[in-house]
């Protein structure tokens, strides 16, 4: 992958498979940064339910995403409260998918 353009379909992909396997049900937020120099992705995940039950869920559908991009980046994730304004000068660098 070298194309910018990639590195954006990269992160919808990422995005959609990981909303799809968590399950729009079960999340108010969910983003994803590519960055295509590490080539690591990092998915912030807000749920609308934060009870251990529902991380475990969540964690064992991470799981299947990352085994789908296994070859492709490095995926870490992150369970936050709220998406955070990521610093807009590395922004330039990353690639990006958002759902809310």
């Amino acid at each position: 992958m070298s194309d910018t353009t990639d590195f954006a379909i990269l992160a919808q992909s990422i995005g959609e498979n990981s909303v799809s396997y968590i399950g729009k049900e079960n999340l108010r937020a969910l983003s994803v940064e590519v960055n295509p120099i590490t080539m690591e992705a990092e998915i912030e995940i807000v749920l609308r339910d934060a009870h251990e039950a529902h991380r475990r869920a969540a964690l064992e559908a991470l799981r299947e995403v990352e085994e789908l991009f296994w070859d492709e980046i490095v995926i870490g994730h992150n369970f936050v409260g709220e998406l955070h304004a990521h610093d807009r000068a590395t922004a330039d660098a990353r690639r990006q998918f958002q759902y809310a």
